[in-house]
């Protein structure tokens, strides 16, 4: 044993502590679902979105989603979540960057609220015509 019980403890106990400390900024007015699963966000750049990143999801609500990512992502930026209904349905919701912050080296928490849902089309047209085509012949093999 590495640690003894009361070291194990204490640190836990401490690091719990420390961690609610952000909680007297909560804003939200939906409750949170902690979920952890992969997702891809698209980030919009000059009203396209010319790449994916796979993320991380921390927690979701009605109004929005916590993320961890590689990529920091500044403030009041867009990107298109990519939210999977089904193996083959995708909703598509247009998300501002609320905050970033660094949670440890190369890692970054975002807060992030939704802004609205996006027709599949107006998706593929932010995806440009490359991965519209990627998009569409997708959808197509999967049904």
């Amino acid at each position: 044993m590495v640690l003894s019980t009361q070291h194990f403890a204490e640190v836990v106990n401490y690091l719990r502590s420390r961690a609610g400390l952000s909680l007297g900024s909560e804003k939200r007015r939906t409750t949170r679902m902690e979920l952890r699963a992969k997702i891809v966000i698209a980030p919009v750049v000059d009203g396209h979105c010319p790449r994916r990143i796979n993320v991380l999801t921390r927690d979701i609500s009605i109004e929005g989603i916590g993320l961890l990512t590689a990529i920091a992502i500044k403030d009041n930026e867009s990107f298109v979540a990519f939210l999977p209904r089904s193996d083959t349905s995708t909703v598509f919701v247009q998300t501002r960057v609320l905050h970033c912050a660094v949670v440890a080296d190369g890692l970054f928490a975002l807060g992030c609220q939704f802004e609205k849902v996006l027709t599949h089309q107006a998706a593929e047209k932010l995806q440009g015509p490359n991965m519209a085509d990627v998009a569409r012949i997708r959808e197509s093999v999967l049904k």
